[in-house]
């Protein structure tokens, strides 16, 4: 069973879960790798064949090769094409032309935007789906949420499987007490609308106006960084609301562990691979009930979920659950337990290498 991975990019220093679930899948399977854009870690890269795919292309309309391009000719080599940056779906449209049997099997990891936004202000995506939809052999999301919303675009619920992201190797974190004397909350994603950082920033006044000691550093960048800065500013926040920038992740991780609750109030979310991580070293999460979210923690067992919109009782409970040290340790604990159930590496793996067997006929 040959399986190839195909990105614009290789995985970069600030996704390196991806390049750990990737390694972690290759001592399983045999896993090659195809990108766009220059890579060392790749075994092809399409950019640096240069007069080689002008030459494949010649031949092709000459006749005398059935494979319009380079990339098309590497991808009739391998069993499984996995297209990884599903932009880059426009790549094997070539071969759903050919009869299911005559070409690779062809899978689409679909990130949150691919689903809940793209297909309403891109027309390419709608079209795609519409027409092609149901000739992917499956499309991979990693919520339920996800694979309902994916039907909205016409695609069929048999054509889609649900593997959530892990957030890395089981835990060995040990449950934790909140801080006394500051409660200390974090944020961690990319500036943008769906993160709805309106949302954040109402309930830190909420917080402030209950006179609740606090600090919350926010790390990330994006286009919507100025909006952050805006509304610290706006509502005199200077003193608890911290804008931290990009950070590594593995550095994140470690810091975690010095926080309270892990905060995303999203108004789009697929999952988050941050509110696994948060859980993975014991930190309890206040997230919205937005998207794939609630698939993410469990309700008032591991976090709490933002459901009524009523800010001032999630401040509220907010305040509460880090006073009572106690509940907020079953809660830490239960965060540990909750993801390595759930969301381990070896899960992933584990389903990932159960659907590509699936769809090469071999036996599970």
């Amino acid at each position: 069973m040959k399986i190839l991975y195909v990105y614009m990019d290789y995985p970069g220093v600030y996704q390196k879960y991806l390049q750990l679930s990737i390694d972690y899948i290759k001592t399983k399977c045999n896993i090659k790798i195809l990108t766009y854009r220059f890579s060392h870690s790749s075994n092809y890269n399409i950019k640096s064949y240069g007069f080689l795919d002008y030459f494949q292309r010649l031949k092709y309309y000459l006749r005398i090769s059935n494979s319009k391009s380079i990339d098309l000719q590497i991808f009739s080599k391998f069993d499984i094409i996995h297209i990884q940056h599903s932009y880059l779906f426009s790549k094997i449209l070539p071969l759903l032309k050919l009869p299911s049997s005559k070409r690779p099997k062809i899978i689409i990891t679909l990130r949150g935007g691919d689903t809940y936004v793209k297909p309403w202000v891109n027309s390419k995506w709608k079209d795609f789906y519409s027409k092609y939809g149901n000739e992917i052999d499956t499309f991979i999301t990693v919520s339920e949420d996800q694979k309902k919303y994916l039907q909205k675009w016409g695609v069929n619920p048999s054509k889609i499987t649900v593997i959530p992201v892990s957030f890395g190797f089981f835990s060995t974190s040990k449950p934790k007490y909140p801080n006394q004397n500051k409660l200390m909350l974090v944020s961690a994603f990319r500036m943008t609308w769906e993160k709805n950082i309106q949302g954040s920033i109402g309930l830190a006044v909420e917080l402030k106006k209950n006179k609740i000691d606090f600090r919350w550093d926010i790390y990330g960048d994006g286009n919507d960084l100025g909006e952050l800065y805006f509304t610290i500013n706006k509502y005199n926040l200077e003193n608890n609301v911290f804008v931290k920038g990009k950070i590594e992740n593995e550095e994140l991780k470690k810091r975690y562990q010095s926080y309270d609750f892990y905060v995303q109030l999203s108004i789009s979310e697929a999952l988050s691979a941050s509110v696994l991580e948060a859980q993975s070293v014991g930190l309890p999460c206040i997230v919205s009930d937005a998207g794939g979210l609630p698939e993410a923690v469990i309700k008032n067992k591991t976090a709490i979920v933002y459901e009524d919109k009523d800010i001032s009782t999630l401040a509220s409970r907010v305040a509460d659950l880090w006073l009572n040290r106690e509940e907020y340790f079953d809660y830490s604990n239960s965060s540990i337990e909750f993801v390595n159930q759930n969301f381990t590496l070896e899960i992933e793996r584990s389903k990932t290498i159960e659907l590509y067997k699936k769809l090469v006929g071999l036996n599970i």
